[in-house]
């Protein structure tokens, strides 16, 4: 019996032995039913990849949802946080397409769950993050970097942001027509920015956030505003909100305004807990899931 072991597994070795030296001598016979087993994975492989890539379907446009880079004007790396619903098939899915700017927190979990949140409704969301990776919770840290960003640093990246989307549209995986912006705070103030400085937004969401004031830039606006506000807010206060929205009836742009008693600057943010409002916050989002339905998914 110790010696039966060792047999069985020096036979067994000279079989598979047997077996490697047929197929390279006679590659087109080889026995035991070896070649077809090999045929069958083969095969069962092959499906199983054409189910995870849809054929005919070009990899530029089929982008995994996650962290991408692009490259501004002046050859600066900006960072993409990119979600949309699933793309397949041959057929430009031609979806409708938001650049989501962040508060002063940065991209951070709360940012990241709206850009999920969007994708899940069929958008195909964009965050572009404005810190280079940076983070925080702590105000004054957020405070800190927000000093340090000039607008015009910010509307670069968020530019290669809009770029980025500009190339999907080209494939016809989003449409050039329904491409919109929306931002919170500091993100609501950028947003409205970038809407009066390129035409390729064509809708504009602004939660609270300083506003652009002067009417000669808020003319070259292409496409209808919604605004929310908290009436308890200061920047901007309900004085601000009631110009803008006055300027932008003046400049025959479709607006819509909603404002919030009881409520403050950040009342809809989850990343500011002492602000955050839920009635609020939840009517607010019903308004602005309806509104974009509309203006984005809907729009011709």
């Amino acid at each position: 019996m110790p010696l039966l072991r060792p047999l069985i597994i020096f036979s067994a070795a000279l079989l598979c032995l047997a077996s490697a030296t047929l197929a390279q001598l006679n590659p087109g016979h080889i026995v035991g039913g070896i070649q077809q087993g090999a045929a069958d994975q083969e095969k069962a492989l092959e499906e199983a990849m054409n189910q995870q890539s849809p054929k005919n379907l070009d990899p530029s446009t089929n982008i995994p949802n996650g962290w991408t880079e692009r490259k501004t004007a002046d050859g600066q790396t900006v960072r993409l946080y990119v979600q949309h619903p699933a793309i397949e098939g041959s057929a430009a899915p031609n979806l409708p397409a938001l650049l989501v700017v962040q508060e002063w927190w940065g991209v951070n979990d709360d940012i990241q769950k709206r850009t999920q949140d969007f994708a899940a409704k069929g958008y195909y969301a964009v965050a572009v993050d404005l810190y280079d990776g940076k983070t925080t919770a702590d105000a004054t840290e957020a405070a800190a970097l927000k000093t340090a960003l000039t607008d015009a640093a910010a509307q670069k990246r968020l530019k290669a942001g809009v770029d980025f989307l500009a190339d999907l549209a080209a494939k016809g995986t989003v449409s050039k027509a329904r491409t919109g912006v929306i931002g919170w705070c500091m993100g609501g103030q950028q947003a409205c920015l970038l809407a009066t400085t390129d035409p390729r937004i064509k809708a504009t969401v602004i939660f609270y956030g300083p506003l652009v004031k002067d009417p000669a830039e808020l003319k070259k606006i292409h496409g209808p505003v919604l605004g929310i506000f908290g009436n308890d807010d200061t920047a901007p206060g309900p004085a601000d909100v009631n110009a803008f929205e006055k300027s932008l009836k003046d400049a025959k742009i479709e607006v819509e305004i909603h404002r919030y008693d009881a409520a403050g600057h950040a009342f809809a943010s989850k990343s500011s807990p002492d602000r955050y409002k839920e009635p609020q916050a939840k009517d607010a989002w019903d308004k602005t899931w309806a509104w974009l339905d509309k203006n984005l998914k809907q729009a011709k």
